[in-house]
């Protein structure tokens, strides 16, 4: 008795450690922690996509030498493992990759805009990232859809959706002083030409007026209508913009969230759609005549401001209290609900950024559990003897339960992208614990065999699954309508396992220990 209370015991603690740990680099990956990649002059990591398989995409943009831009993907082992690669110039122009997405298919798309942005684009590559010759002309969609060729067009998001591929980006009017932009949306279909039953087959303009080409538009799929996300300026406010559009184009309607007025300044990098349909936007917010600090806006499926989120729906974060400024320009959720958010702070302007990611919880709080130890919530790091660092994708990867980060370090005359790996302090299971004691687990504490038995009135088809604490899979298995299941001789070690079992698109999860 006393050895199995032990056991339990240090199983426990050695689970507490474990996920204690959330938020530092992993030393095993790669090169002590870090892939680089050197690039030229230029250098921009835009997005990071994972296969099924766990292995991961980085796109972006490239430039060995001035104006030789090229929009960029490259394949990475889940390790780092150095794979396959391809960039490229449209029509032999200066390219620029803004955005990327890893079809279901395995095929890839990346979009952006050529020279300054008089042409948008479209690629598909097949799975080997070579171009995929049956989409569009030889892989390629050109878009430029102005009536004035020096417009300038930025296409800065894609939306996979309702058998065809959203884009959504803006167009800067050349001819209006200071340079009015309208953001737009268009759809493509699977084969590379315009839909016409979207908008009448030309791109929907969504709202307009004075801003900069560098506020950022994303395009977010929320059940059966698309949200095109945003920033607005009308008077002397400013406001997030989210409209709601219908698959054919039609507008439902838009939301405005006041989030300023103008004595500060905002900027969202980017939205994302979280799991419960809620959106998150990151960025950073000043005074104008003070430092930066982060800014975390969070909002209900329709729009409005969440009011559990931060102060009524925002919240603003000074990395490290330091009086510095700082950005987020990245976000990923965990299965535990919980986020990561990445970016970079200056330490000191313009000389000296340091890269960073940081946890918050679901209501805004900082997440004490992630992170360095001597400052709760953070991790930062600048690449090799680099003084110049920004992070510029973060992703939570699902195979593994990693959180990967992408950026750039630089100097005076050129830049490496990177990739890090950092633990996520989740097992990887969304946990609905057994409140409904819909299942019975015996005996527990086990050596070895143990029953899984469901409650008689369970109907419909089971899954079950087993999972360690560090969330490998190691069983699976039907059971049938209102019977039991007998597990033996899985060849484990002793400590704390998961018993999952899934059952009308809801997961319940039951702990066991084993003791031999």
């Amino acid at each position: 008795m006393k050895k199995l209370t032990l056991l339990l015991i240090m199983t426990l603690l050695s689970f507490t450690s474990l996920f204690s740990q959330a938020g530092i680099i992993d030393k095993s990956f790669a090169n002590n922690g870090f892939i680089t990649v050197p690039v030229g002059i230029v250098g921009n990591a835009i997005e990071i996509e994972f296969q099924k398989d766990g292995k991961l995409l980085l796109g972006g943009t490239l430039a060995p030498a001035k104006n030789d831009n090229q929009a960029f993907i490259k394949r990475y082992g889940i390790n780092g493992e150095n794979l396959e690669y391809n960039a490229f110039r449209i029509d032999g122009k200066v390219s620029n990759g803004t955005c990327m997405k890893l079809l279901p298919n395995g095929k890839v798309l990346i979009a952006g805009f050529t020279n300054n942005g008089t042409d948008g684009f479209l690629v598909r590559l097949n799975k080997n990232l070579k171009f995929d010759n049956s989409f569009g002309v030889s892989g390629i969609v050109r878009l430029n859809f102005s009536d004035d060729l020096s417009d300038i067009e930025r296409i800065k998001s894609i939306a996979v959706y309702n058998n065809g591929y959203y884009l959504a980006g803006d167009v800067k009017i050349a001819s209006v002083t200071h340079g009015a932009v309208n953001q737009f949306i268009i759809k493509i279909l699977e084969s590379g030409f315009v839909d016409n039953t979207f908008n009448s087959g030309k791109p929907l303009y969504i709202w307009d007026g004075y801003s900069s080409s560098n506020y950022n538009v994303s395009l977010l799929v929320q059940g059966n209508r698309l949200i095109v996300a945003g920033r607005s300026e009308v008077i002397d406010n400013i406001y997030t913009e989210l409209a709601y559009i219908q698959p054919n184009g039609k507008i439902d309607f838009i939301k405005s969230s006041f989030i300023s007025p103008k004595t500060k300044y905002f900027y969202i990098s980017h939205f994302n759609l979280i799991s419960n349909n809620k959106i998150v936007g990151m960025g950073y917010i000043n005074n104008f005549n003070t430092n930066n600090d982060v800014l975390v806006v969070k909002l209900n499926s329709n729009g409005e401001l969440d009011q559990n989120f931060g102060n009524g729906g925002t919240k603003t974060y000074d990395m490290y209290n330091a009086k510095k400024s700082d950005q987020a320009i990245s976000m990923t959720e965990l299965p535990n609900g919980k986020f990561v958010l990445a970016g970079w702070k200056w330490e000191n302007y313009p000389t000296w950024a340091s890269s960073f990611v940081f946890g918050i919880n679901e209501n805004g709080s900082i997440n004490k559990s992630f992170g360095k130890s001597s400052n709760y919530g953070i991790t930062n790091w600048n690449v090799g003897n680099k003084k110049l660092d920004k992070a510029l994708a973060c992703a939570y990867n699902p195979v593994n339960n990693m959180i990967y980060v992408a950026g750039k370090t630089f100097s005076e005359n050129y830049e490496n992208l990177y990739i890090t790996r950092l633990s996520s302090g989740t097992s990887g299971l969304k946990d609905f614990e057994n409140n409904e004691n819909i299942m019975e687990i015996y005996p527990n504490p086990t050596s070895d065999n143990f029953t899984v038995k469901l409650k008689d009135n369970i109907n419909g088809e089971t899954m079950v699954k087993i999972y360690s604490n560090t969330g490998d899979k190691l069983f699976e298995r039907k059971i049938f309508y209102n019977k039991s299941m007998t597990i033996s001789n899985l060849n484990i070690p002793n400590g704390l396992y998961y018993i999952k079992v899934i059952l009308n698109n809801k997961v319940y999860t039951e702990k066991i220990v084993i003791s031999k």
